[in-house]
């Protein structure tokens, strides 16, 4: 007998010892329940990371120029015909070409008689360039740094109806590049840039030091301007 069945047989003994007259009641021992554990919890594997596609910069390679045999014939070919003809086998850059657009454009308002600086104008050479516009035509400031940096001086002096051109000392010394068009003849004491007559202004200080020297500057570009040709 297992000990569940013993303990209920005691139980009831022990009921009908004390109460002979009433049938103990059947004793009930419920069943243990058994509780199952819960499942294992199944954790699903994170997944795999997605790897981003690495799009790769387009690469850019020059063209090479194309040769053949047939290239090469009519080369020879036209040489014969035409030997002065000049081949090439790349295309040219239009540097030069837009060094010279620009540059026509401000030839079209460079003045019969420019004041070149380096830079802003003091207002001496204003009133200068006011009076000679009066007195002699078309002048007015102009600043050379442009000229001066893309290498332009070339093409300034060039413009059409340019007659006389003033200009600081100290100006012409700092700009290296116009410094090559400069020239003088010291027996007749004139002074060009290129081919145009220059005036050089010496320190401009001296002017507001001594009124007189206005009056001689004046002097000396009616004098250069009536020697210039029409």
């Amino acid at each position: 007998m297992s000990h569940r069945l013993e303990y209920a047989s005691l139980v009831r003994d022990t009921l009908a010892f004390l109460n002979p007259e009433e049938k103990p009641p059947p004793v009930v021992i419920e069943e243990p329940q058994i509780i199952s554990p819960p499942p294992p919890k199944v954790e699903t594997p994170p997944a795999p990371p997605v790897e981003k596609e690495v799009i790769k910069p387009l690469e850019l390679n020059p063209l090479k120029p194309k040769t053949s045999g047939k290239d090469a014939s009519i080369k020879s070919t036209l040489g014969k015909i035409a030997p002065n003809l000049k081949f090439v086998d790349e295309v040219p850059s239009d540097k030069e070409a837009k060094r010279v657009k620009e540059a026509y454009l401000s030839q079209k308002e460079t003045p019969s008689v420019p004041i070149v600086v380096m830079g802003s104008a003091p207002p001496l050479l204003k009133s200068v360039a006011k009076a000679i516009n009066i007195v002699y035509g078309s002048s007015h400031i102009v600043d050379g740094t442009k000229f001066e940096r893309e290498k332009t001086w070339d093409l300034f002096l060039k413009s059409p109806g340019l007659k006389l051109i003033l200009m600081p000392d100290v100006a012409l010394w700092g700009a290296l590049d116009l410094m090559r068009f400069y020239r003088e003849v010291k027996q007749e004491n004139k002074r060009f840039l290129g081919d145009v007559p220059l005036i050089l202004i010496p320190d401009l200080t001296l002017y507001d030091k001594d009124p007189q020297l206005k009056r001689s500057l004046w002097n000396v570009i009616t004098q250069t301007h009536s020697r210039v040709p029409e």
